[in-house]
């Protein structure tokens, strides 16, 4: 028996926003592993937004919210890093920007909703 172990003495995030998570968290399953969740993330995404968020972040790091917004808006964050990522790489397709802009709008804490809701004012333009 185990009392008063150092093993338990450490926090547990959540693995979308990182926030320390005290009270209640969900468990939920991303092809082969098992996510830890905030009750904050679990309400505010879908199960599809989950997985995609969860993915996203594996693969490029980070976690959502993860540079402050401050008080600029969705649509100029979202032109800056539009215009960044065509900077940095001319050659790109549309396809690799679009999920190289998902992942950094994640970053600042814009979710796929705001994104998608977003992106016709960014082309547009």
């Amino acid at each position: 028996m185990i009392s008063d172990s150092k093993y338990f003495d450490h926090t547990v995030k959540c693995s979308l926003c990182h926030h320390e998570i005290k009270e209640r968290a969900t468990l939920y399953p991303t092809g082969l592993e098992v996510k830890i969740v905030c009750v904050d993330c679990y309400r505010r995404f879908s199960e599809e937004d989950l997985e995609l968020i969860a993915n996203l972040l594996r693969a490029y790091g980070g976690y959502f919210g993860q540079y402050k917004r401050g008080k600029i808006s969705i649509l100029k964050i979202l032109k800056a890093i539009h215009t960044d990522l065509l900077s940095i790489d001319k050659d790109a397709e549309a396809v690799q920007i679009n999920i190289r802009m998902l992942h950094e709008a994640l970053l600042h804490g814009i979710t796929p909703r705001e994104y998608i809701d977003n992106l016709e004012l960014i082309f547009g333009d």
